[in-house]
């Protein structure tokens, strides 16, 4: 996996519940694409380092960002 995309804070901390502990520092490690700054706020004060934040709130953007993060372009 190289990366992370999350669109909601609910999401977030769902994946955490379903994911063993075990995991999280990996988790934590990838590149987290999420569509607001409140749910980068969430990321970062549970552990996530690098976040980006979509430019709009809709799938298009999200698309963008992944693509940026992912090539660079």
């Amino acid at each position: 996996m190289d990366a992370l995309t999350i669109t909601s804070v609910e999401a977030l901390n769902n994946l955490l519940v379903m994911l063993p502990p075990t995991y999280h520092q990996r988790l934590f490690a990838l590149p987290l694409i999420v569509l607001s700054d409140r749910i980068k706020q969430a990321a970062v004060a549970i552990g996530f380092k690098q976040i980006i934040v979509a430019t709009e709130a809709n799938d298009k953007a999200l698309a963008a960002a992944v693509t940026e993060c992912l090539t660079g372009e």
